[in-house]
């Protein structure tokens, strides 16, 4: 099947589109292994212990480090979020046809560290998306390197998204299903090869230092008529409760803060953040405790 696309007919090619894949599951594997070493180390700093331990109370000194933290991220985002350095969204790359889509590599390396940095200060939202950000930047300029052609470039950076998150949360098969369903990655043989073989070369380089044991646990589950039940019913309630968070997220992401204003609504957030931690430190994070 591969032969029926030209541009495999070239040995030198196939070897430059196999050495990028390779490249690319070696820096997301490693990229997991660094911003996960990063998240524990401010964790460790900050609140002394890591995601592997229960919540603990928090106290005035964790507090004002807390607000101090949503006062340097707003500083830095409002910087980067400038619009001469622009943040380009792995799917914006995907549809990138010039330059024009193609992420500076200083500001979008910044931008990785700061959403790690920022987890581990206490911000509740997902550490997946700065791995994910990491393996298509770092896929994007493997394959300029390796003079790849757009549509290759494409499926390279889509791999690389899928890596960087497989290796950090030790989800091959997971991540092949967000290539296909998340970033809308065609089906093929070649699509499916690809994802799959730098999803899970990606986790396995990362495996050497991040446990895969499930951060949640969960009882036995009987398969009867009970439970098959359940599932259905919980499926019915469910469905309209994740299409109404899927709509709020996407009217918070195009409506996102990039004026100056951010340089107190996300130091406000932060406080409301830190106050409620008081009460309830399991949210800090990224909900591990």
């Amino acid at each position: 099947m591969l032969s029926q696309n030209k541009r495999f007919n070239s040995k030198a090619y196939c070897l430059r589109f196999s050495a990028t894949l390779l490249l690319t599951s070696l820096v997301a594997g490693v990229g997991g292994i660094l911003l996960h070493d990063l998240l524990e180390l401010v964790e460790w700093m900050i609140f002394g212990h890591g995601e592997s331990t229960g919540a603990q109370p928090v106290t005035n000194l964790q507090f004002i480090i807390i607000l101090l933290a949503g006062i340097i991220s707003a500083f830095i985002w409002f910087v980067l979020q400038d619009k001469n350095r622009q943040i380009i969204s792995i799917k914006s790359q995907l549809k990138a046809t010039g330059d024009s889509k193609r992420p500076i590599l200083w500001i979008h390396l910044i931008h990785i560290f700061l959403q790690v940095a920022s987890v581990g200060a206490g911000s509740p939202i997902g550490k997946e998306g700065a791995p994910r950000e990491l393996g298509a930047l770092g896929a994007g300029r493997i394959s300029d390197r390796m003079t790849l052609t757009l549509k290759d470039r494409r499926l390279a950076i889509v791999c690389g998204a899928s890596a960087g998150l497989a290796a950090v949360y030790q989800v091959p098969i997971a991540s092949i299903f967000f290539a296909f369903e998340t970033l809308g990655l065609g089906l093929s043989f070649l699509n499916l090869i690809s994802v799959s073989g730098t999803a899970i070369l990606a986790s396995l380089i990362a495996g050497t230092v991040i446990s895969d044991t499930p951060l949640y646990h969960s009882g036995q589950v009987v398969l009867d008529a009970k439970t098959c039940g359940l599932t259905i019913l919980l499926a019915i309630l469910i469905t309209p409760l994740a299409q109404l968070f899927r709509h709020l997220t996407q009217k918070a992401q195009a409506s996102k803060v990039t004026t100056k204003s951010i340089l107190w609504k996300l130091p406000l957030t932060f406080l409301l953040l830190a106050s409620c931690s008081l009460y309830f430190p399991e949210i800090l994070g990224n909900g591990g405790a």
